[in-house]
């Protein structure tokens, strides 16, 4: 008998790969693969697909041109790196009919008009020395952070619109954050998006539902779908459902495991 066969982990990953070949399956008419990287129900690069990601010609994952990281039950982390001259309107891309900005992120501004006290002014010139940038102006140009004072959900659309009002750029982002295998803290460079289908639930057997209020305009409600302890896929009654099995898989993004909804090949 050959050693794969006696190896779980082999085993492991090959339920894994049967469980992401039947959601694939299932999600007719939408493509879900993008380079090495294979995502799960409701997500995929084309139409017919129920929350459509971008894939580009180097085979990389992408959200309103920001380089996807992680996709998991509940969020999609993004790459956003600062960036001197990134027009604030960047940020309406962020928020659309299937995801938006969660509260755990703080924008950071610059060239803002506003006489608003938005709590925060950093100086450009020392920020951009922190972070490895070049400068992004002269010495005493100030960059002014915005977050929300809610402690979870979704950023309100308006209410960032008229905080931000009166600023040319969005320099950098960050988020309130960690994973599994590290303490929370705030990581730079990055983007913190919810995601949810609109309607009532649609979930599948061995799997839960969480109602959202999202913060689209006519106060539309959506849900999102995860298995119960114990179960693996996406929870959806129109994608692969739940199997019983192991929950989380390996990330080669960082090699540890994550509950996630990609997997890289």
């Amino acid at each position: 008998m050959s050693s794969s066969h006696q190896n779980p982990v082999f085993f492991f990953f090959l339920f894994f790969e049967l469980v992401f070949f039947c959601a694939a399956t299932r999600a007719s008419g939408c493509n879900q693969t993008c380079g090495s990287a294979t995502v799960s129900y409701p997500f995929g690069f084309s139409d017919g697909c129920g929350i459509r990601l971008n894939c580009s010609a180097a085979g990389e994952m992408q959200l309103s041109g920001h380089r996807i990281r992680v996709i998991t039950h509940e969020t999609i982390i993004l790459d956003v790196q600062p960036v001197c001259d990134r027009s604030i309107l960047a940020v309406e891309g962020l928020f659309r009919s299937h995801y938006a900005m969660t509260s755990s992120n703080t924008l950071f501004l610059r060239n803002c008009s506003s006489q608003r006290d938005f709590g925060c002014i950093i100086s450009t010139e020392k920020m951009s020395r922190r972070l490895n940038v070049t400068s992004c102006g002269l010495q005493g140009d100030d960059t002014i952070c915005y977050s929300s004072r809610k402690t979870g959900g979704f950023l309100s659309w308006e209410e960032l619109t008229e905080a931000t009002a009166g600023c040319e750029f969005m320099f950098a982002s960050a988020r309130y954050g960690g994973d599994t295998f590290s303490k929370p803290s705030l990581v730079f460079g990055e983007a913190e998006t919810g995601w949810w289908l609109n309607g009532e639930c649609r979930c599948a057997t061995n799997a839960n539902c969480k109602r959202l209020d999202t913060p689209v305009s006519g106060g539309s409600t959506g849900f999102r779908c995860s298995c119960h302890e114990g179960f693996v896929g996406d929870g959806f009654a129109d994608g692969a459902g739940c199997a019983r099995g192991q929950s989380c898989v390996f990330s080669s993004i960082n090699h540890h495991f994550h509950c996630m909804l990609f997997h890289l090949r």
